[in-house]
């Protein structure tokens, strides 16, 4: 049989483990509120690059049709 100073032990121990849990996790209803926020974050950082990264592009494709031709 268990006592009670068993008992109050383990919840105590199980306590513990749960307050270890702490800021571990995401809620689920701010799960989507974080993703939509990185991904603007993201937006806001690769989407005004991306006229640079096609023109530098576009010149290599070019300069390389230019090279095998010749």
């Amino acid at each position: 049989m268990t006592s009670c100073g068993q008992i109050l032990t383990e919840i105590a121990n199980l306590r513990a483990d749960i307050a270890k849990l702490d800021d571990k996790f995401i809620l689920k209803e701010e799960k989507s509120n974080i993703i939509q926020s990185s991904v603007s974050a993201s937006e806001k950082t690769i989407v005004p690059q991306i006229p640079s990264i096609a023109t530098t592009v576009a010149a290599t494709v070019v300069s390389q049709k230019r090279f095998l031709r010749t």
